[in-house]
């Protein structure tokens, strides 16, 4: 690493052979893009600011593209005019839209702040540090007044940045009593059904509107974090983690912010509240555990924050501690993961008289560097640390640069942007940051960028999950559905390159034939989100024979069972496990696999969806294996229905009960599956998944899951009272497919609001809903989709089986009260290319509810139709069923459904003009 950068900079030439100079197209530094490079001198240059933080590993990859037009090359010459002394400063001038609360100003009894003169003045909060960056003076504000108070930086070169900081106390089994809608946990625990979805759902016989608050208020927040997986430490069990994409590895926090994988990080008792209070002369202080809490810092950024209040004596103040934990951005490949560490003591005497106590102390990554090793204090204790001690400086310029990193992320990945309304009973704005900052989380716990791991260390972060088929299938789900296309890309090829076999079997330690098949189908969902261009074309062409090799193994499980007779309801439906878990049980003669209908359907959907894309791209390029590969699964798609179908009429079981008057089995062997694990929790939603069953199929999955084998709480599915992040997304699919939108509400906010830990949005594998003290497993990757994937679903979802799309399909219907600020989407994926939409409500000057949709199509739409478009307006409940009026463009409509809440229109209708027509959608309503 270079300790002292040259003023002038550093310029890399890369002297290619004639065929290519002067054609360099594109350089990215770190796998990030980089725009500092000229083709015409064959220059790849960096400014003397940017080389400490580009560099601070030492090499980076650096990866430059030969593909543009070619330019007259000249001599690299020196630009006297060029200002060496920029500074990362000037990059940090965008302010956000939200501020903290008004707070007057304040400044701390800080000996280190009476030093400075300097002239700048906080706009807003406390003043709680002063400091440098790269000469540049900076200073650090922050609301003390409330736990989630936003932070201000602010330079004297004018430069603002606002980092807003959320909060969510854990609670104890003392408040237990005012959640559960009324009932008592007891009674949740044993009712045999799910009663707390009920009680959301309906107000007796009349149907309610579910709402995030009210789900929300259904059980109190997830408290207990615990352990599975690889378990080498005596941590208790892990709450959240801090890291990055770059690294192997990430920060792992228990629920009292201890340092669980071992990183070398202070203990906040003993190391940070114990030795300052003992510098400073004053009492000891004990955390109190009941009342710690977390949060995020920078609303999506993957920064940890805690709270820990303290037992103080003979003091009318209350006192709490807040940790920190800013993440390196990049750490270039390194294994490990740096991280810096703040500590600050507020004191408050009232909720709006708060002060910052004394002075923040810093880290930087490990215990020992806040201890310089050239100090009156190192002689005194023989700690020993590094010639300068971490300081604010680093801090916050570490903030910054996490800022930028995912800002930059985000715009390169091209994800759609909401603007959604942030109402008390559903908040919009809540429910898009925690989308984002799940897809920041699913990206950082992948090591160096690109290798899955089911989860964190210690707990699920082991090499005996990474090839776990649900890692992948989810992962890619949500990166195409928020439009993150080339994190999805960098997925899939990881996947084939290094966990799908050249036989087609899956390097993991079990078979999963369903999940298997899934890995097909999201496969064929990224070429048809990718807009089918040459390039991706080519991509796919790339894991062709290995998808190919993956889909005749799946085949080779239906053919086991075309060797029983036509009549056996076990005939074409694929032998195999669907957990790979149970491989223990089927690795003895006397416990053959069975016939999951999960299997099936899933086989069916993931044929029927890549069959398509091989005998397309086969065509366009001529390549005739591929194109007859893509009609075999096409015709075996068609066999696996019709099987399908015969098979489930055959062993569907008639109950006589009302409350669930059928079972639809999970296997063909109805009697016959002692001692295997069957798992309704993740079989059912992938039955749902595939698109095949029918309206009244899935309404009888969820009676019997909720009442019969009661395998959901909230309408998610589970074990008992238990609900699960494993595989979710099809029950959700499933439900929405059958428009059961007030059903696919109570599970989406159910998710949000209890599959995730409230304050740093960590989704555990599974955790117990009637009792939050029982531990919860650890976490899971497979939870962060969850919330991204089903937003967008509300907002634009796909009925893969009619070729429906719907738009604003699930919008809670709240968001369109004429009070509410518009719902804006934009730069939506879907199979027929990025849409755009509008809608804002309002009562005309009649009192009359309106609203009007500002929708853009993409013009690929008017040559790749789909059958039928859809635009669902859920207007308040006292406009149910009384829309009255349509108008495109100013003309009337007459096609649209009042009962349905629907705008319809066909295939037939979509051509260029109509297209531009919809920017102008108004639907009235009758009083």
């Amino acid at each position: 690493m270079l300790t002292k950068p040259p003023y002038g900079g550093m310029r890399v030439r890369v002297r290619a052979p004639l065929l290519y100079a002067g054609r360099m197209s594109n350089v990215t530094v770190s796998d990030l893009p980089w725009n500092n490079f000229n083709a015409a001198e064959e220059t790849i240059d960096f400014t003397s600011s940017d080389i400490p933080k580009t560099f601070r590993s030492g090499l980076v990859s650096i990866v430059a593209k030969f593909a543009g037009n070619k330019v007259k090359l000249q001599r690299a010459t020196a630009n006297p005019r060029i200002d060496w002394s920029a500074n990362i400063n000037h990059k940090y001038v965008k302010k956000d839209k939200k501020k903290p609360n008004p707070e007057s100003v304040k400044k701390p009894n800080n000996p280190k702040l009476k030093q400075l003169n300097s002239a700048l003045v906080c706009k807003e909060g406390t003043l709680v540090e002063h400091f440098e960056i790269n000469n540049t003076e900076w200073i650090a504000c922050e609301n003390l007044n409330e736990f989630d108070g936003a932070i201000l930086l602010q330079s004297s070169k004018g430069d603002v940045e606002w980092f807003s900081k959320s909060y969510s106390a854990y609670g104890t089994n003392y408040t237990d009593n005012q959640y559960y809608l009324g009932l008592t946990k007891q009674e949740v625990a044993t009712a045999g059904r799910d009663v707390l979805a009920n009680l959301l759902l309906y107000n007796g016989t009349t149907p309610l509107e579910p709402t995030w608050a009210r789900v929300a208020s259904a059980a109190p927040p997830l408290r207990n974090s615990g352990r599975g997986g690889n378990w080498d430490t005596d941590c208790p069990g892990v709450r959240t983690f801090a890291g990055s994409r770059s690294a192997s590895i990430d920060f792992t926090f228990s629920e009292v912010a201890r340092d669980c994988s071992w990183n070398g990080g202070p203990s906040i008792q003993t190391m940070c509240i114990d030795l300052h209070n003992k510098a400073m002369g004053q009492a000891r202080q004990v955390i109190n555990q009941s009342g710690i809490g977390e949060g995020l810092v920078g609303d999506i950024l993957p920064a940890a924050l805690f709270f820990f209040p303290v037992n103080v004596s003979n003091s009318n103040e209350t006192r709490y501690w807040t940790y920190v934990n800013v993440p390196n951005a990049n750490m270039a490949g390194s294994r490990e993961q740096a991280t810096w560490m703040r500590f600050q003591q507020i004191a408050c005497s009232s909720h709006n008289n708060c002060r910052l106590v004394d002075w923040p102390l810093y880290w930087n990554s490990f215990w020992f560097t806040r201890f310089p090793g050239k100090t009156q204090q190192a002689l005194q204790t023989g700690i020993t640390g590094p010639i300068h001690a971490a300081s604010a400086s680093g801090f916050y310029s570490g903030l910054l640069e996490l800022k930028q990193y995912w800002q930059s992320v985000f715009t390169t990945e091209n994800v759609m942007t909401v603007e959604l309304p942030a109402t008390k009973e559903t908040n919009g704005t809540f429910l898009m940051q925690q989308a984002q900052h799940s897809l920041v989380k699913n990206m950082i716990t992948r090591a160096d960028t690109w290798h899955p791991r089911y989860g964190a260390e210690p707990g699920y972060g082991g090499d005996a999950w990474n090839g776990l088929q649900d890692v992948f299938t989810t992962t890619v789900t949500a990166a195409l559905e928020w439009g993150a296309l080339p994190y999805a890309q960098g997925v899939i090829a990881n996947y084939f390159t290094h966990y799908v076999r050249d036989d087609g079997m899956i390097m993991h330690v079990g078979v999963d034939v369903p999940a298997s098949a899934r890995v097909l189908t999201v496969l064929a969902m990224f070429y048809s989100y990718s807009n089918n261009d040459n390039d991706n074309n080519m991509f796919m062409v790339s894991v062709y024979e290995k998808a190919k090799a993956l889909a005749l193994w799946l085949i080779s499980r239906r053919d086991l069972s075309l060797t029983v007779d036509k009549t056996d309801v076990r005939y074409g439906i694929p032998q195999g496990d669907a957990n790979p878990e149970n491989y223990v049980n089927t690795m003895y003669p006397n416990s053959q696999p069975l016939h999951f209908y999960a299997s099936a359907t899933e086989m069916y959907r993931a044929f029927v969806d890549v069959g398509q894309v091989w005998v397309d791209i086969g065509t366009s390029i001529s390549n005739d294996d591929m194109r007859e590969h893509g009609h075999v699964l096409l015709n075996t798609s068609r066999l696996l229905l019709s099987d399908l179908q015969n098979s489930m009429s055959k062993t569907v079981q008639h109950t006589g009960n009302p409350e669930y008057p059928r079972i639809w089995p999970l296997t063909a062997e109805v009697n016959d599956t002692q001692g295997q694990l069957l798992n309704s929790y993740k079989t059912y939603p992938e039955m749902m998944y595939s698109g095949v069953l029918t309206n009244q199929q899935v309404l009888d999955i969820v009676k019997y899951m909720s009442v019969g084998n009661q395998s959901v709480i909230l309408l998610v599915p589970g074990v008992n009272t238990s609900l699960s992040t494993r595989a979710p997304l099809g029950f959700a699919y499933g439900l929405l497919q059958h428009d059961l939108v007030p059903l696919f509400l109570v599970h989406f906010f159910a998710l949000s609001a209890h599959g995730l830990t409230r304050g740093s949005w960590t989704p555990p594998e599974r955790s117990d809903i009637a009792d939050r003290d029982v531990p919860a497993k650890p976490y899971a990757v497979t939870g962060t989709a969850v919330v991204p994937v089903y937003l967008k679903w509300a907002l634009l979802y796909e009925d893969v089986a009619t070729k429906t799309l719907w738009i604003g399909k699930a919008i809670p219907r709240g968001w369109l009260e004429p009070t509410s600020a518009a719902v804006v989407a934009t730069n939506i994926t879907s199979r027929y290319g990025r849409i755009s939409y509008q809608f804002n409500a309002k009562l005309d000057d009649s009192e009359r509810y309106c609203l009007n949709a500002n929708i853009t199509l993409p013009t690929t739409i008017i040559n790749k139709k789909p059958n039928k478009l859809r635009i669902r307006i859920r207007s308040p409940m006292q406009y149910l069923g009384k829309m009255k009026t349509v108008t495109i463009a100013g003309k009337q409509w007459n096609h649209f459904n009042a009962t349905a809440e629907t705008i319809d229109i066909t295939s037939s209708d979509i051509d260029a003009d109509f297209v531009k027509s919809l920017t102008n959608v108004l639907a009235c309503f009758m009083p």
